[in-house]
């Protein structure tokens, strides 16, 4: 099953009648903003995600 437009996908490999191999991929994201600071390193702060209204 590949679901990839919606972040999901799982793949599945059977090795023999009694096993299985399984993988799980998400499609993850996390907010975060960068910025340059003090002697060139970078800053990073994590935000809020974003609260999507039901349609």
């Amino acid at each position: 099953m590949a679901c990839s437009e919606h972040g999901i996908v799982i793949e599945v490999e059977f090795n023999n009648l009694e096993t299985v191999d399984i993988s799980i991929k998400l499609n993850l994201s996390e907010r975060a903003a960068v910025k340059t600071g003090e002697a060139g390193r970078l800053d990073i702060k994590h935000l809020a995600e974003i609260q999507h209204m039901p349609a």
